[in-house]
């Protein structure tokens, strides 16, 4: 699954547990991760069930990851939901600047 955002704006991502049947699940202790901070940070809401998704750098594409803890008590059984996320430019401002060198000429 992916998802793209703007470089200023964030989305909120919320899990979506669901057991073998594709019902929805119980988890414990869910924590979340940017795999490339400088693109897309992590901030925590009020539901530690979801997150925010915020655009920090110009472009690229981060993983947000999330694991949790899927047997409900004392045992402990990880399980990881990732999500890309694509930091898109859709200004006119420029991100980068690339030096093209024409043909040879006399001087």
């Amino acid at each position: 699954m992916s998802a793209t955002i703007n470089f200023d704006q964030k989305v909120r991502l919320t899990l979506a547990p669901k057991n073998a049947a594709g019902e929805p699940a119980e988890i414990e202790n869910p924590v979340w991760s940017s795999s490339v901070p400088e693109i897309v940070r992590i901030d925590p809401t009020e539901d530690p069930n979801s997150v925010f998704a915020v655009a920090v750098g110009p472009g690229g594409t981060a993983q947000v990851a999330c694991s949790c803890d899927a047997d409900i008590g004392e045992g402990e059984r990880l399980i990881v939901g990732i999500l890309d996320i694509e930091v898109t430019n859709t200004t006119n401002e420029a991100v980068t600047v690339e030096l093209v060198a024409g043909e040879p000429e006399p001087q």
